[in-house]
């Protein structure tokens, strides 16, 4: 299981913990509620910056970084 997939099954289980539908979900953090139902059921491959928008509304204490491949400079 990658990274995103583990971060989309732990987004999931909180919206469903919260008992949050897809579109409160989704009005929370700003998109639509297809936006929301496709990044946790993986039809999208979302931005780190749209996981961690995702995470903050759900008080998910989780850190996101992303690695630089190696020997490219930044």
């Amino acid at each position: 299981m990658t990274m995103i997939e583990k971060i989309r099954k732990v987004i999931g289980d909180r919206r469903t913990e919260k008992d949050m539908t897809y579109q409160e979900l989704a009005d929370a953090v700003g998109e639509k509620k297809t936006d929301a139902w496709n990044l946790i059921n993986g039809k999208r491959n979302p931005t780190f910056s749209t996981l961690e928008k995702y995470l903050v509304e759900l008080d998910l204490d989780m850190q996101i970084t992303a690695k630089k491949p190696k020997g490219k400079k930044a």
